[in-house]
């Protein structure tokens, strides 16, 4: 659990890029201090614009809606939800996930156990990127993206239980992960 201050935030010491270079699942806990924030909250992320022009992304947008981008050889594709995920002000704890399926090309993003609609723009159609191109030099970030080895974006709230899993979980193993928690 990341202490409740923007200057928080974790260097896993790794790049995860075989990882992120087929199927996995991200999850995490968070508590937003605000469910729709002035700048854009970055709970977990790297970018190296240096090597093969590669970003994860997993954050709070400025409309309050949870959304996933994946960029490639800066081929950026996004995953967004189709309405406000949260609210304005002080949020409770919340279980998120980002899928990213290769065999199917499309991420999908869950929010306390539940898949959320994508917008019709940033569906996270993975059909036009290679993700076995993805390439990384930058360490991945909790709590902040690491964007080219310098922190940004930072998520000035709680986070905890964060997992990376190198497969796709269905609904049903993400529904029993917030269940045996929420």
């Amino acid at each position: 659990n990341l202490p409740d201050d923007s200057s928080s935030y974790v260097n896993t010491g790794r790049t995860f890029q075989s990882t992120f270079r087929d199927s996995y699942t991200i999850s995490a806990w968070i508590k937003p201090d605000d469910g729709d924030p002035a700048s854009v909250e970055t709970f977990i992320g790297q970018q190296d614009t240096t090597e093969d022009n590669s970003q994860i992304y997993f954050q709070i947008t400025t409309d309050a809606k949870l959304e996933f981008q994946y960029q490639v050889e800066a081929t950026t594709i996004k995953a967004t939800d189709a309405s406000a995920t949260y609210n304005d002000g002080a949020e409770s704890w919340h279980y998120v996930v980002a899928v990213v399926n290769n065999t199917a090309n499309q991420i999908y993003l869950y929010n306390d156990g539940e898949p959320l609609t994508l917008d019709g723009t940033n569906d996270g159609d993975l059909g036009s990127l290679d993700l076995s191109a993805y390439g990384m030099a930058q360490n991945l970030f909790i709590g902040a993206l690491n964007n080219d080895g310098s922190v940004s974006q930072a998520f000035p709230t709680k986070i905890d239980e964060v997992a990376i899993y190198n497969k796709v979980l269905s609904a049903g193993d993400i529904s029993a992960l917030y269940s045996a928690k929420g």
